[in-house]
């Protein structure tokens, strides 16, 4: 799965999402995703792929189960050992729920 993919399937939510940022502000829910690391698997001096690490942020003014279940179908389909991280942003009044997933995308053929 590339970014490309990644981004499309997160769009399926319905949600604005982004990577990175918003240019301007969004009204919750919405979905922002990053890729902070990758980790290649490569032998006899040749990459063969990465595996990509990618957060996946959920953002709602109020606690969403709806919202989560819908953000987590699309993720566990992807990954099925999401890890997941919740956090009331008090500054900003609203609830972030952080999905940590893994893709592995092949290079080359």
């Amino acid at each position: 799965m590339t970014q490309a993919q990644l981004q499309a399937a997160l769009d399926a939510s319905g949600y604005p999402t982004v990577y990175g940022s918003f240019k301007e502000p969004k009204q919750p829910p919405y979905v922002v995703f990053i890729r902070p690391s990758a980790d290649t698997v490569s032998s006899d001096g040749k990459v063969h792929g990465k595996f990509q690490n990618y957060i996946v942020e959920l953002y709602t003014k109020q606690k969403d189960l709806a919202a989560e279940k819908k953000l987590e179908d699309i993720v566990g389909a992807i990954d099925p050992e999401y890890e997941t991280l919740e956090v009331y942003i008090d500054t900003e009044k609203m609830y972030q729920v952080t999905y940590s997933i893994t893709i592995f995308e092949k290079v080359g053929s």
